[in-house]
Order: structure tokens, then sequence, then C-alpha cells
């Protein structure tokens, strides 16, 4: 990425920032309508995973321009939703979409 798209990628996220429980909700009824069979990995408390969902997209965006620190978050995630047993089934699912 260029510093310029990495810019216009921050200044996006921090124009749509206040509105980011409803960019959760989308993105998390998007998933539950993809795949119907997730929504009993989340049964706790939905308010809580949304924060985490934009936390983590928060994150992803401030590495956007250090290479080795987004791999890192992403390589985490990815490892911490391998270890709560995300589930190979649900994921084929979406990756389908």
């Amino acid at each position: 990425m260029t510093p310029e798209q990495v810019d216009i990628i921050r200044k996006s996220f921090d124009a749509m920032w206040s509105m980011r429980g409803d960019i959760a909700d989308l993105c998390y009824s998007r998933f539950f309508e993809l795949a119907p069979d997730a929504k009993v990995l989340f049964r706790n408390d939905m308010e809580r995973q949304r924060v985490k969902l934009m936390d983590m997209v928060a994150a992803l965006v401030g590495s956007l321009d250090q290479r080795a620190l987004f791999q890192s978050l992403v390589t985490h995630s990815g490892r911490q939703h391998a270890r709560l047993e995300f589930g190979h089934r649900i994921m084929t699912h979406w990756a389908r979409r």
C-alpha cells in the first residue's frame, strides 16, 4: 500500500468510528445470515464481541504501514480462532461467499 492509500483508509476509518456499533452489528448480521450455524458460537455477551471486532479493525487500520505488526495481529487472531475451534465447516461456508 502506498502512504496515500493508508492515509485514505485511516481518514475513512476515523470518519466512521462514531458508527462503530452499527457497523459491528451489520458485520455480525451478515455473518449469521451467511453462516447461521455460527450463531451458537456467540452465546455470550454480543456487545463485548462487537467491541472486540471493532478494536481489532482499529488495530489493523493503525498498523497498515507496519507490515510486521499487521501480520502479527492477523496471525494472533487466526490462532485465537483456531484455539476456540471456530469450525472448519463454518469457515468453509464463509469462504464460499
